[in-house]
């Protein structure tokens, strides 16, 4: 049996989302905010780049900006 514990990536839609509409409404710097932010549970925040340590990927790269 195979024991695989990396987590898999999940899209941060909420947080896309949210960066969607602040740019919908030019407050850019809500967006910069938002960049390294992720839908995990745990509340993690990573680098616009990153995924954090549960799998959740940043809402920059959700959103495809990165």
């Amino acid at each position: 049996m195979q024991n695989d514990l990396s987590p898999r990536s999940r899209a941060s839609n909420g947080v896309a989302r949210r960066i969607e509409e602040a740019a919908e409404d030019d407050s850019w710097d809500v967006v910069e905010e938002l960049l390294g932010e992720t839908d995990c549970p745990s509340g993690c925040y990573v680098e616009p780049d990153g995924t954090c340590s549960h799998g959740w990927k940043s809402g920059a790269l959700t959103a495809g900006l990165i």
